[in-house]
């Protein structure tokens, strides 16, 4: 997932400027994820309602994607987005489609990383026993099928949250 070094600010930059980049009515998949990034980047400044509005677009735009990764890694970044606006119920029901669809689909990468978005949603809710299993299994399971950063990840409990 893109803006893991804590260089928010950096990201925010970029992102912004790859949206930019298209206009106003495009849908290309790449403006998506630059939207997606951005909701991100924000997220780590702790701007919380630009990054709703970033991941509400992306949302909006990935509607009319043909690719599935582009729809599922962006319903990661919603279910983040609704975690920092303390709608956890939600988020976690979004992460937990995406962890369905991707497994649905056999698209390992993304399998770990919704249980990933789902474990860390899990550990800042009710649910911190349940988060806390998911991703001592994650990191296991990961590091098996060499997806060694998403593994240190669940180790450490990391990621946006």
């Amino acid at each position: 997932m893109g803006c893991d070094s804590g260089k928010g600010a950096d990201a925010e930059k970029l992102s912004r400027e790859a949206v930019e980049a298209y206009p106003a009515d495009a849908y290309a998949d790449e403006k998506i994820f630059a939207q997606s990034i951005l909701s991100r980047a924000l997220l780590q400044q702790g701007k919380v309602d630009e990054a709703r509005a970033a991941i509400a677009e992306a949302v909006r735009l990935s509607e009319k994607s043909q690719d599935v990764i582009v729809r599922i890694s962006v319903l990661l970044d919603h279910a983040y987005a609704m975690a920092a606006g303390k709608n956890l119920g939600g988020a976690e029901t979004t992460a937990q489609e995406a962890l369905t669809r991707a497994r649905n689909l056999g698209l390992v990468r993304l399998q770990l990383e919704a249980s990933l978005v789902l474990g860390e949603i899990q550990m800042t809710g009710p649910n911190r026993a349940a988060g806390r299993a998911r991703l001592q299994a994650l990191e296991k399971s990961a590091r098996a099928k060499g997806f060694e950063l998403i593994a240190r990840k669940a180790a450490n409990g990391q990621g946006i949250l």
